[in-house]
């Protein structure tokens, strides 16, 4: 299998593109990626890796640890404390690393849903989740595939960015997320992007 900056391109379309160069003794019109991901849709604009979530119980030590590991300065990360996700709140990090994030998380309130999944589960992978920029439509097109989801309707965070999740049980055990396309907007803070027309 021939791969060209990450996209996977068919050994015909691969053959196609060196003969328009040969033939035209100049670079084509359009390159092999623009090409590859045009004859794959528009799946690689729309869904992306947003981040990858850590429950953990001791918030601060668990984000030293990570900042150290990564090697990551204060401009690198996100904290919001006292985020609301549904019924509960937690106080969450995000670390940016390579075009997504790793979120570090941990429960803030007693007797929260978090709570409960550290006293059931313990420390440890929560969570994936996959940025888009029209998350209606995703949702709409999930509940076509007959996956089993959490929420039926979007949440939405105290900083206006809608998310929903799909139950671990339609996605083999891993607890999935999908979330509204957003941007850092201050070291502390993020909101969603608008929607280009």
């Amino acid at each position: 299998m021939e791969v060209y900056n990450h996209v996977y391109l068919p050994p015909r379309a691969q053959l196609l593109m060196v003969f328009v160069i040969i033939v035209q003794r100049k670079p084509p019109l359009l390159s092999m990626s623009s090409y590859a991901s045009s004859i794959r849709g528009s799946t690689l604009k729309r869904i992306k890796l947003d981040h990858v979530a850590i429950l953990v119980k001791n918030f601060d030590e668990a984000l030293s640890c990570f900042k150290k590991l990564l090697e990551l300065s204060d401009d690198d990360i996100i904290i919001a404390r006292g985020l609301e996700d549904g019924e509960d709140v937690v106080d969450a990090a995000f670390l940016e690393l390579g075009g997504a994030y790793i979120e570090i998380f941990s429960p803030a309130k007693p007797d929260g849903a978090m709570s409960k999944a550290l006293e059931e589960r313990g420390e440890g992978l929560h969570h994936i989740c996959f940025s888009t920029t029209d998350l209606e439509s995703e949702l709409e097109r999930v509940k076509g595939l007959g996956l089993t989801l959490i929420d039926e309707k979007p949440r939405v965070d105290k900083f206006g960015v809608k998310y929903f999740y799909i139950h671990p049980r339609a996605t083999y055990r891993t607890l999935v997320c999908f979330i509204q396309a957003w941007r850092r907007t201050g070291p502390n803070s993020w909101e969603a992007e608008t929607r280009a027309k």
